[in-house]
């Protein structure tokens, strides 16, 4: 079973619901999180996620260094979940690797995951930050074992490359035969999400609906060339379907 929400505070609601409702594990990938000051929504973050290492849930994130900075800069957080068993990996750290090659700090983790009990899985775009509270934008709960299983085995196999300081891989995995959970990686010439859209475009029978604040001609250019009884306009928006603030 899955459920799709659209409304930013909708989403951290329902997450924090489950977080504080775990009883084996809870991992966590995230691009932004920001706003720690207490009573905040990333105060409650990671607060809650403390609390669970505390209580002696597992709990693992893999966060973005430059959209998570005030998360790594804090050393409060940081030192009560490592004191607690709790782990975080930082994603590209101002190391001396990355200052003498400035352009891999452009390659960020943008992943969004919350795996909860491996009961439990969230993906998405939402991410963690009162600046995007007013925001619309699309993530998907799934309450599906299977689901959360092979999340689990991506979220993990992708901890253990940054534990052994090696590039993130990109995840292409079959699920079942209406799901597959695919993404791209930095620097490693794969488009696994890109050729996934094309090639469902391309099987399309009745209709193409793409939500995305991001739409790139070729994407129109694969929906050109699909075999003629296939062949139509992609359905889209005049404004970006995500990341926009309500009319107020």
């Amino acid at each position: 079973m899955f459920k799709v929400f659209s409304h930013v505070a909708e989403v951290w609601e329902a997450q924090l619901a489950d977080i504080r409702q775990a009883k084996k594990s809870i991992l966590l990938e995230q691009y932004i999180i920001e706003d720690l000051a207490e009573g905040k929504i990333g105060w409650q973050f990671m607060e809650a996620l403390v609390k669970k290492q505390q209580e002696g849930v597992e709990v693992r994130c893999i966060l973005d260094t430059q959209g998570s900075f005030q998360v790594f800069r804090h050393s409060d957080f940081n030192a009560r979940l490592a004191d607690a068993g709790g782990k975080i990996f930082y994603y590209k750290t101002l190391g001396l690797s990355n200052l003498i090659r400035p352009f891999r700090l452009i390659l960020r983790d943008h992943r969004k995951l919350l795996i909860i009990d491996e009961e439990i899985a969230w993906i998405g775009g939402v991410v963690v930050g009162e600046r995007f509270r007013d925001w619309d934008d699309l993530m998907v709960r799934f309450s599906d074992p299977e689901i959360a299983t092979v999340f689990n085995h991506e979220f993990r196999r992708q901890m253990l490359r940054l534990q052994e300081k090696t590039s993130l891989l990109a995840p292409l995995v079959t699920i079942d035969k209406h799901n597959h959970l695919s993404g791209n990686a930095p620097g490693i010439g794969n488009r696994f999400c890109y050729e996934e859209i094309c090639h469902a475009i391309m099987r399309a029978g009745e209709s193409v609906t793409l939500v995305t604040p991001y739409f790139a001609p070729p994407l129109q250019a694969a929906a050109d060339h699909a075999p003629p009884p296939q062949r139509r306009p992609l359905d889209h928006p005049p404004h970006p379907a995500r990341h926009r603030r309500p009319d107020h």
